[in-house]
């Protein structure tokens, strides 16, 4: 603690503790690295400084200003928390565990970090950065994506949080693992608990943590249509693989790599009646969604300017112009598109 307190990077959240400031920043930091969040972090808690103005607040204004964090049903939830925080408590938020664990998006983790860092309560946190530390310093052989290894370094977490300054404690754990006790090159040298590290005495450091495999990474085509009709852009509110939920987003399929995207193109179009001819990718870009890795090619069909759709069941959707695509929640590699439609460098 001593060690956090002088060698803490200065992060927004860290300046105060207030319930709320502390959800949002654990919340958007989950499955995101920190440099990545912070310009989200200062620019969302500007349009939502608490609970009541993020409760009131339009989802689609929400996912805007989550576009380019990914995992957007984070966003829904945070707005869903806000929403039961002032229903269920009256805009105060709960104090106790049970109440806590009970409102949308809080798990575990994110209440054991509110608990003991704005709450001043005494509840142990884990998360990936405090795994590491944890179980190098116990040598913990408990696979850790088994139930009985979450146990056991849970476990482990409640035993060591101190009645006193709990937030500090657990955030020294974190700030350990983030800057020192690192996945693949852990500085044991300048770590403060190298002298009770048993991975280190050991020379095991790193065959720690014990982790089943994760599910291997994949390869995936994307093909993006750009449909334009008198100025205006076709967009749509979902697509058939479930994801980028509650944002616009330019129509997509996903193909396998070694598929021709003549076919793919045409299964594409045939959503919205109409014939992609000999079209060519105008623009291509990669990106990742948990664990595909996507090779997108993006084309653009040119539509009357009377053109409208006339499918029984069309999907929900909007044409807008590029100007105003630009200030709606699109995918944020959806959003670089749009710079390259509008002749700026992506």
């Amino acid at each position: 603690m001593g060690w956090f307190v002088e060698r803490q990077r200065d992060l927004p959240w860290r300046r105060n503790t207030d319930p709320y400031s502390i959800l949002v920043s654990e919340i958007m930091l989950q499955q995101t690295q920190v440099e990545t969040v912070i310009p989200y972090y200062l620019r969302f808690m500007e349009a939502f400084p608490d609970f009541e103005t993020l409760a009131s607040a339009e989802e689609e204004k929400v996912l805007g200003l989550w576009a380019g964090l990914g995992y957007y049903r984070r966003a829904k939830n945070l707005r869903a928390c806000a929403r039961a925080v002032l229903e269920r408590h009256q805009g105060v938020f709960p104090s106790d565990k049970d109440s806590i664990l009970d409102l949308p998006g809080v798990g575990p983790y994110t209440a054991g970090a509110i608990m003991s860092i704005a709450l001043d309560q005494p509840e142990p946190l884990v998360d990936g950065n405090v795994e590491r530390v944890l179980t190098r310093v116990f040598a913990v052989e408990e696979d850790l994506g088994r139930a009985e290894g979450k146990k056991k370094i849970w476990s482990l977490a409640d035993e060591l949080v101190p009645q006193k300054r709990p937030g500090c404690f657990n955030q020294a754990l974190m700030e350990l693992g983030a800057t020192i006790c690192k996945s693949s090159t852990p500085l044991c040298s300048e770590c403060v608990l190298i002298s009770d590290c048993l991975a280190h005495r050991q020379g095991r450091t790193r065959d720690f943590p014990v982790k089943s495999r994760s599910r291997k990474r994949s390869k995936v085509k994307e093909l993006l249509l750009a449909m334009e009709s008198d100025g205006k852009w076709l967009v749509v509110d979902s697509n058939e693989e479930g994801i980028y939920s509650g944002l616009w987003q330019f129509p997509w399929v996903w193909i396998h790599p070694a598929s021709k995207d003549k076919i793919g193109l045409e299964r594409l179009c045939r959503q919205f009646g109409v014939s992609n001819a000999d079209l060519a990718p105008v623009w291509e870009t990669r990106h990742a969604v948990t664990y595909r890795d996507i090779n997108t090619l993006c084309f653009v069909l040119r539509m009357p300017s009377d053109f409208s759709l006339t499918l029984q069941e069309p999907p929900i959707h909007r044409w807008l112009e590029l100007k105003t695509l630009e200030s709606s929640p699109l995918p944020a590699y959806q959003k670089n598109f749009l710079r390259f439609l509008r002749g700026e460098s992506p």
